[in-house]
């Protein structure tokens, strides 16, 4: 069973690290599975047991990218680093998105090529939502909100995420660290405690 399950997990990564190097130098559109495949060295019906279509395929790789951020950000809430330095950890996520735009910014712009910028929107607000959300909440815990947290998440998500739309469609070459204080200036504008917070002191 092990031997299989291994066999499995080989040729996923194989399909995965063949696309990912097809999308480098192609549109994703002009991509086909044979493509995928032959660049494998796996067969289509190897290809069809695990995924439906090169959509799954893609939908599989953002998983995965899930995964690494999810992984960071437990070992910051194991840490207590969350709770203790949620601004810290917030720059952190911030700095990891941008960070795996620079690692694939090639495929991103091929991405681009035959898609609107909901395909790209959708993997960057699937990789981290859902924990930038979690950091904000975790600063109701020592002041109240004045707006709710999925709101400000969504500054934040969506601010980056434009961001990096900007980025790659004007072929833009700013520095990473200039990116990152960009959005951590929004939060400081927007999220800080003075204009986004109710102290709990001075409501009582």
């Amino acid at each position: 069973m092990e031997q299989v399950d291994a066999r499995i997990s080989k040729s996923k990564a194989e399909l995965k690290k063949a696309f990912l190097k097809l999308l480098k130098d192609n549109a994703f559109d002009r991509i086909s599975v044979m493509q995928i495949c032959k660049e494998a060295n796996i067969t289509r019906g190897t290809f069809y047991k695990y995924y439906e279509d090169k959509y799954e395929l893609l939908y599989a790789i953002i998983l995965d990218t899930r995964k690494r951020i999810s992984t960071t950000y437990h070992e910051m809430i194991d840490s207590n680093r969350a709770e203790n330095d949620p601004d810290g950890c917030l720059k952190e996520l911030i700095e990891m998105m941008i960070d795996l735009c620079l690692e694939n910014k090639d495929i991103l712009i091929n991405l681009y090529a035959d898609q609107d910028n909901s395909m790209i929107e959708y993997i960057l607000k699937t990789a981290v939502d859902k924990f930038v959300k979690h950091v904000i909440d975790l600063y109701s815990l020592k002041a109240n909100l004045k707006y709710p947290s999925s709101l400000v998440s969504a500054i934040i998500v969506g601010g980056t995420i434009n961001l990096v739309n900007e980025w790659l469609t004007n072929e833009n070459d700013y520095p990473k660290q200039m990116l990152i204080d960009l959005v951590m200036d929004i939060f400081s504008t927007v999220g800080t405690k003075e204009a986004i917070f109710v102290d709990k002191e001075q409501m009582n």
